[in-house]
């Protein structure tokens, strides 16, 4: 137990980085939907942007980090750091320059005509962004998770401050000034991410200072092969994260609501928003899990830590569903004080509940990585996409951006049974199937409980609602301690 111990204990810095990150950067989420920050059809076009940012940062960083978590314990890591990142760079440049040679034609698609700023700025973010990937993966690899956390926090900061400065302190004088490419609100908050991440140089330049530029290609071929993969893995899971918004906007028929669907859009993706309280869990547990994965590749009992550790994060991740699903009524004053925006709230237990299915399917892929069969990961992906594209283009014409939170739903679901069945075949984990469903079908059934038989106003909704935590929680770890007598190393 103690190797989960340390597992727990990682995750918990990691998830203090993310935790407090994200709700100081998820304090932004307030203050663009405030009036007279940004209008929904300003907001639906930063959340637009950004998502295309999402999915070319998975080209961008190419699927190294787990690569080179995978040759850094087999070979020189700093030779195999050094090749990573000079990989990123020279891809980077080359992305980056080409999004900056076609800006007009971009911007014209998209509808934003005149506005190649956005481009310009974007393709500078990402390219920094990328850079920083590797340096950060070789914290997690050196087990620095207190470095890692408190530089994240740090910039995360620096990006709310920015913002403030440029969207509520500048403007008070008037007219918004032009500054550095930025010429109206929506470039002052790309701007704003620029800066906060050009200036992580500083507290990453101990772990760049061995860097020396080199491409050596057998190295090369080796990673690039290993890599490959998961780019291609990672570009489908960001249709099935990110596909959603592309359907509101460019498919779903005008006059389905009042408004338009720009402005559909921004309701939309600042509803999406609360599921942060899941992924953020997520995101903290794959920080620490990775690392701890690949080292345990040669222990003898790997499989029955690998089971008892996805049984311990299923049942926390059920428990933060429903807390957050239970308490939505008085959580959306605190993300979203704009009423504008609160048509979307039906949207939140779907994806919460597609975000933990999600979450399992990262811990049963874990056989793929370690057996080095990384491109399974792009078929179940691949799977997730179409899957996505079709629910999306069955349901969003009828019931409009719920349809896209269902097609979500089934997506992660969908890849989840298969990356379960196949990989039992290639590398058998003795989960416990049952407790998992269960916790699944009793978080379900207790989200549709409470909306059937405890719906009333105010705070007496909220309180009945999150009393129901306390038998569904008792049942879970009642469930994990009957689980515990399993045979488990010791370290």
């Amino acid at each position: 137990m103690s190797s989960i111990r340390k597992l727990a204990g990682e995750t918990l810095w990691y998830g203090l980085s993310s935790i407090l990150g994200r709700l100081i950067n998820y304090l932004l989420v307030p203050f663009y939907t405030s009036k007279g920050i940004l209008q929904p059809e300003e907001y639906g076009a930063v959340g637009e942007l950004l998502s295309y940012v999402a999915f070319l940062n998975i080209i961008y960083t190419f699927g190294l980090e787990t690569t080179y978590f995978r040759y850094a314990n087999k070979l020189d890591e700093s030779k195999v750091y050094s090749q990573a990142l000079s990989f990123i760079i020279v891809l980077g440049g080359l992305l980056s320059a080409l999004l900056a040679l076609n800006a007009t034609q971009l911007v014209n698609y998209m509808g934003y005509t005149g506005k190649e700023e956005y481009i310009y700025l974007l393709a500078a973010l990402m390219f920094i962004d990328a850079l920083w990937a590797i340096p950060f993966a070789r914290l997690r690899f050196l087990h620095k998770a207190r470095y890692f956390a408190l530089t994240k926090v740090g910039s995360i900061l620096l990006n709310v401050g920015f913002n403030i400065l440029f969207l509520w302190i500048l403007p008070q004088g008037g007219t918004l000034p032009s500054l550095l490419g930025a010429h109206d609100k929506v470039g002052y908050v790309f701007l704003a991410n620029l800066l906060a991440n050009a200036l992580l140089f500083f507290p990453l330049l101990p772990y760049l200072k061995d860097f020396r530029f080199r491409i050596e290609r057998p190295l090369m071929r080796q990673l690039i092969a290993y890599a490959a993969p998961l780019v291609a893995t990672g570009l489908a899971g960001q249709v099935n994260g990110l596909a959603d918004r592309w359907f509101i906007k460019y498919y779903m028929p005008e006059g389905l609501y009042p408004q338009s669907n720009q402005y559909i859009l921004g309701v939309y993706n600042a509803c999406v928003k609360f599921s942060v309280f899941l992924l953020l869990y997520i995101q903290a547990f794959r920080y620490a899990s990775e690392p701890f994965y690949f080292s345990k590749v040669k222990d003898r009992n790997a499989p029955e830590v690998f089971a008892r550790v996805l049984d311990w994060f299923t049942a926390i991740g059920c428990l933060a569903v429903l807390a957050v699903s239970f308490n939505i009524d008085w959580l959306k004053w605190l993300l979203i004080r704009n009423e504008a925006y609160h048509q979307a709230l039906g949207i939140v237990p779907v994806l919460l509940m597609a975000n933990l299915l999600l979450g399992i399917y990262f811990n049963l892929g874990v056989w793929y990585k370690l057996t080095d069969r990384t491109i399974y990961g792009t078929y179940f992906t691949l799977l997730g996409a179409v899957v996505t594209v079709l629910a999306n283009l069955w349901l969003v014409p009828r019931i409009g951006y719920m349809g896209s939170a269902y097609a979500t739903l089934a997506a992660y679901g969908i890849m989840l049974l298969a990356c379960y069945w196949l990989g039992q075949r290639h590398y058998p984990i003795p989960y416990r199937v049952g407790y998992l469903v269960s916790c699944l079908l009793g978080t379900a059934l207790a989200l549709w409980a409470a909306d059937t038989f405890f719906y009333l106003e105010g705070w007496q909704s909220i309180v009945w609602k999150n009393l129901l935590l306390i038998p569904l929680g008792l049942g879970f770890y009642w469930g994990l301690q009957s689980g515990a007598s399993r045979d488990l190393p010791s370290s």
